[in-house]
């Protein structure tokens, strides 16, 4: 959001944000998270909303106390950062940050977050070199032990080839943002207000590059069943222009 107080209306800007903060605020799904996971970590009723908000310039943090490092609270975290990333393009911002697990500490009447958790996610929020979300090194490790306890796989985070402005891991996770096919147009005019620098023409071929490989991605899902249905229903074309029949909500 930087440089855009001089090349933008600041009434539509402060709009735009508020709308986003508003959203990320009341329509996040992780409140039921803790119905479903705390009391099984600590034996005791779950308690009230822990999840808090905070916001500064052109920044925010989202910090929520799940009491586990469980596959299923990943997963569920990052389908919510997904949402929130894909609404921000539609609001016309682009976000870069990063995911930290582990220990921090706060007061609830006092505007502090301290604790490994936090100098972590401070440390990479702004490493990668591209717009997208990346879990820290640590936290990947985390991620990697829990999905192998809970046997389950990866859904709305994909290994990859972050580029960094820093030494760091051949390939990290990121969430997988990219829903459709129909914001790159967004995200390019984001981009290519500065397009001139080849810094910024960096950041932007590395996030479309992401953005492609999770989109090809979704179109082969979309081949591979229609493959499979007109190979078990015979003279018949899974695809009737450019309606999928099979499944009108989306890939299975």
């Amino acid at each position: 959001m930087r440089g855009v107080w001089s090349t933008e209306n600041p009434q539509e800007i402060v709009s735009r944000w508020t709308a986003l903060y508003e959203m990320i605020v009341t329509t996040s799904p992780t409140d039921d998270l803790y119905e479903k996971f705390l009391p099984q970590a600590t034996g005791a009723p779950a308690p009230g909303l822990r999840t808090r908000y905070l916001s500064f310039a052109d920044s925010f943090a989202i910090l929520l106390d799940t009491r586990g490092h469980t596959a299923e609270n990943f997963l569920r975290l990052s389908n919510d950062l997904a949402k929130i990333f894909m609404t921000g393009i539609d609001g016309g911002f682009l976000f870069r940050g990063a995911v930290a697990a582990g220990r921090f500490y706060s007061l609830e009447d006092y505007p502090f977050y301290i604790g490994p958790a936090a100098d972590d996610a401070a440390y990479w929020y702004d490493k990668a070199n591209w717009a997208g979300i990346v879990l820290t090194p640590s936290t990947g490790e985390t991620l990697d032990a829990a999905l192998v306890t809970d046997e389950v796989q990866a859904a709305n985070l994909r290994r990859w080839r972050v580029p960094l402005k820093c030494p760091g891991p051949p390939t990290m996770w990121a969430i997988d943002w990219a829903r459709d096919d129909q914001r790159k147009p967004a995200i390019l005019g984001r981009f290519n207000r500065n397009e001139t620098d080849p810094r910024v023409r960096e950041k932007r071929d590395a996030t479309i590059a992401f953005y492609d490989a999770a989109v090809e991605e979704i179109r082969e899902k979309f081949r591979q069943a229609a493959r499979k249905y007109e190979a078990e229903h015979p003279g018949k074309r899974a695809y009737e222009g450019s309606t999928y029949r099979p499944w009108e909500q989306g890939p299975p």
